[in-house]
């Protein structure tokens, strides 16, 4: 019997060095003891995930076994027709590579691999003439992410954030009559960030920043800025964009030697919890073993601080859009911004209190307000955009819910994105995200790095020894500010949520739905204790086993009250039941095709 430990551990996030502040560094952002309570969990990190090779052994040894009788035999003429659809499917592309291993094909990683051509990696050469620095937060990486760089990476970014928002109050002295980029602000390196930086290229400091001799990494200074967002078609909401800059010099812009940046989104009047929703979808990510949603993190902002970013911002005139002006009611864009941000958090800390007491969307008496800070990937293209892209258009080609069925014989969609468009699909039928189509906030990486082997423990930006020297593209989930909504919303744009004759979504992505089964058989074990009687198999219906609570907990376990307090049980529980209706769906399409039209790829 195979048994994974799937245990779990909160990071957290504000380390204890950062409380214990050596001379010279820079002022500690205070934290009591319920402020501390309130930002654990709020990244939940695997201890140590399920491997692939295990779930293809749970698979192979348990799954079949258990399941061979009940699911589809050779016969019938639905099963026929469907392996003949994937033979063929499978012939063009032998056709065009003879050599190709079909049967080596894991993920949609693999097939993209195999059936496209690589790119080097595009930000190389960007890396070579400034990532002197190498840090947590490699904007470079594509996904798959890297769990433990997601740590170091949030852990970074926020030891910046409270050394920045704690040296506020001095800021305004120097920033008035300079120039207009936001709010910023520069402070030392505050104690303990060390430990997420390195030099990556000791050997050309001296003729690019005419520096001498040993260089303590201590030294650096951090310009840290927050600007906004214009909006567009694309941009229909408040945003702002928070980054960060390492050198030696403090003039405004300076030269950096590294730099991250991070998508920041604010609670708003009609959105107002997207922010939570992007931590929330994060989460959710993480503990299925996905890893294609960037490092995402809740973090108070000082009003004072969005107020200046505003007021100041680098964009003098930002032009209204009409749609924004039908949906907002204001014709300038800080009148929108006043209205549906401050004004709207104002009400809220005044007049609205959460379970506990609190306002959920501010903090600190309404001093701040709960962003959700996203790390930003370089070469993130549209998916339509991209090499990966899908003959699909709105208007004329619609009906991307039949690609899924295995009896569609009409567009012929490219193998390598059908697959990956599957695990999307997956995914935002669990967080009920009803805001994605191939069109619409479906995103491609091209020509990102991925980080791995020895030596990856501070990033890969610019190291050049643990970084692959070509990629392929590949998809990155972004954009879950309209998942967790309501309970009971009906799912119109996911093909998974089709109901009665309507359902005809049967091809899952396989590495996803066995890690689901193998997540769920261990939750079933830990939580029956091995009792006689009662068995698992995703084939198998026991009813003395609640499989809607087991994976409601599991989603739960560790997420911030922050998070849970905004997002609230209601839609955590809409997701287990999702989660369970998707296990129960793929049964029903094993039953009657064959597992290899199925299971993608």
């Amino acid at each position: 019997m195979l048994i994974v430990n799937i245990s779990y551990m909160t990071s957290e996030l504000a380390p204890p060095s950062c409380h214990a502040a050596e001379e010279g560094s820079s002022p500690q952002w205070p934290l009591s003891m319920e402020e501390k309570q309130l930002l654990l969990g709020i990244v939940v990190m695997p201890q140590e995930m399920i491997p692939d090779v295990a779930v293809r052994l749970l698979f192979v040894r348990d799954i079949l076994p258990r399941c061979r009788e009940k699911w589809a035999k050779e016969g019938g003429v639905n099963y026929t027709l469907a392996k003949e659809l994937r033979r063929r499917r499978l012939t063009s592309l032998l056709r065009a590579n003879k050599s190709l291993d079909v049967s080596s094909w894991w993920s949609y990683d693999d097939v993209v691999r195999d059936t496209f051509t690589p790119s080097p990696c595009a930000h190389q050469e960007k890396q070579r003439r400034s990532g002197i620095v190498a840090q947590a937060c490699d904007p470079g990486a594509a996904p798959p992410f890297n769990t433990a760089h997601d740590v170091a990476c949030i852990e970074l970014a926020q030891l910046l954030l409270k050394a920045a928002f704690a040296s506020s109050h001095n800021q305004s002295e120097w920033t008035v009559g300079g120039p207009f980029v936001g709010w910023h602000i520069f402070v030392p390196l505050p104690y303990g960030a060390e430990r997420y930086l390195a030099w990556s290229r000791r050997k050309n400091m001296n003729s690019n920043f005419k520096i001498s001799g040993h260089v303590n990494i201590r030294n650096l200074l951090v310009w840290v800025r927050i600007d906004v967002i214009a909006p567009s078609l694309d941009q229909r909401t408040i945003k702002f964009r928070s980054t960060f800059c390492f050198s030696f010099e403090m003039k405004t812009p300076p030269s950096c030697l590294a730099s991250m940046a991070f998508l920041v989104k604010v609670p708003q009047r009609q959105f107002s919890a997207d922010p939570f929703a992007e931590v929330a979808a994060f989460a959710v990510d993480r503990k299925l073993g996905i890893g294609r949603v960037p490092p995402t993190f809740i973090f108070p902002i000082p009003l004072a601080v969005l107020q200046e970013a505003v007021m100041r911002r680098s964009r003098r005139h930002i032009r209204m859009i009409p749609f924004l002006i039908r949906e907002s009611g204001s014709t300038t864009y800080d009148t929108w911004v006043q209205n549906d941000v401050f004004f709207f958090l104002k009400r809220h800390a005044e007049r609205k209190s959460g379970a506990d007491g609190g306002d959920v969307h501010t903090h600190r008496d309404g001093l701040d307000a709960w962003c959700s800070f996203q790390l930003e990937v370089w070469h993130v293209t549209p998916l339509l955009r991209s090499s990966l892209r899908v003959p699909y258009n709105k208007k004329n080609m619609p009906g991307w819910h039949r690609w899924f069925n295995p009896l569609y014989n009409g567009t012929v969609v490219p193998y390598g994105p059908l697959v990956a468009l599957s695990e999307q699909v997956m995914f935002d039928y669990i967080v009920g995200n009803n805001d994605r189509s191939p069109n619409k906030n479906s995103f491609a990486v091209i020509g990102g790095c991925r980080c791995g082997g020895p030596g990856n423990d501070v990033g890969c930006s610019g190291s050049g020894t643990n970084s692959e020297s070509s990629t392929f593209p590949t998809i990155l989930h972004l954009d879950h500010g309209m998942a967790f909504k309501e309970p009971h919303a009906a799912l119109v744009n996911n093909p998974l949520a089709k109901l009665g004759e309507r359902q005809s979504f049967c091809m899952f992505y396989k590495p996803l739905l066995g890690r689901l089964w193998s997540i769920e058989k261990q939750l079933t074990q830990r939580h029956t204790g091995g009792v006689a009687g009662v068995d698992w198999g995703p084939c198998v219906e026991n009813e003395k086993v609640d499989r809607t609570e087991l994976w409601v907990k599991y989603l739960m376990a560790n997420v911030s009250r922050v998070i849970l307090r905004v997002v609230g049980h209601a839609a955590f529980h809409a997701s287990g039941r999702r989660l369970v209706r998707l296990l129960q769906r793929a049964n029903e399409c094993l039953a009657v095709y064959p597992a290899g039209v199925v299971l993608l790829p």
